[in-house]
């Protein structure tokens, strides 16, 4: 074999490898971002019941379930940037602050003494869908 020719194919290969090795971390790191976008844009939208919740207001009829309308659309957009080990305790996690929210779409079911306590066992379920979102 030539010297020639291996002056060439040994560099060559080299830098086929470096080139596919820049393309996958820069892909990578582009997912990352997107991902990272997304959660901020699906944190925005629970931006408003946290705010709500925080400000010890009462009576949440008509106004929580005019917020979890938006954050189920922002939970369906943001589940296409889960990883798929991550869906089934994202699912449970939505599941369980889901339907917190629908016990007390009616008047009926929530007394005003009963609002700190709803709060704080709203605020526990969200801060712990919102933590798994984070994770990922």
């Amino acid at each position: 074999m030539d010297f020639q020719v291996l002056n060439w194919v040994i560099p060559g290969i080299f830098g086929i490898i470096g080139t596919l090795t820049g393309v996958f971390v820069a892909n990578v790191f582009q997912r990352r971002k997107e991902r990272r976008d997304a959660f901020i844009d699906f944190y925005k939208a629970f931006i408003d019941i946290i705010h709500y919740l925080h400000g010890g207001r009462e009576h949440p009829y008509g106004v929580i379930p005019q917020m979890t309308a938006s954050h189920e659309i922002a939970k369906t957009i943001f589940q296409h940037y889960l990883r798929k080990r991550d869906v089934r305790s994202f699912d449970e996690a939505w599941n369980e602050y889901y339907g917190e929210c629908k016990k007390y779409y009616e008047p009926i079911q929530l007394k005003p003494e009963q609002w700190p306590q709803f709060q704080e066992e709203l605020l526990k379920k969200l801060n712990k869908f919102l933590a798994i979102a984070e994770q990922n």
